[in-house]
């Protein structure tokens, strides 16, 4: 599969154009194509819908207000371009998101990363995101947007 999961940062990004990454976002969204397209999965889907709808959010990239049926009906948009797919859970996900999250540290950030990486690590496609934590996943081919 050609597909490329994209974390919830780069989604984020492309929704709001004042965004600091908004740019490399779009470049990375419209590389995609119905042969090699960007996935939401359901927790980039759910964290999208969250944080989109979040005042402090809003206000800090100067947007308007974004109500939920406002959210979901952009998020129904994305999903319905031809560049865009989403997937549900892999089988395997599980074993990867262990092999990923436990640590021996606490690290409740990790969670989220990890369950991403495990999912990607599944279907064998690489993640696309902002954050250079996910390079730390070994063996997970990862593009960070810079």
């Amino acid at each position: 599969m050609s597909a490329v999961l994209f974390d919830v940062n780069v989604w984020l990004a492309l929704a709001f154009s004042t965004h600091p990454r908004h740019t490399h976002a779009k470049d990375a969204f419209e590389s995609a194509s119905s042969e090699a397209p960007a996935v939401f999965c359901r927790a980039t889907q759910q964290s999208f819908l969250r944080l989109v709808t979040t005042p402090t959010i809003q206000k800090c990239y100067g947007s308007e207000l974004i109500t939920n049926t406002l959210a979901w009906d952009r998020w129904e948009t994305l999903a319905a371009m031809p560049q865009v797919l989403y997937l549900g859970e892999p089988p395997g996900l599980e074993t990867h998101w262990a092999t990923f999250a436990k640590l021996n540290t606490p690290a409740p950030k990790v969670w989220m990363d990890a369950y991403l990486a495990a999912f990607a690590k599944a279907y064998d496609i690489p993640i696309t995101t902002l954050d250079t934590d996910f390079r730390n996943f070994k063996g997970l081919s990862v593009r960070i947007l810079t």
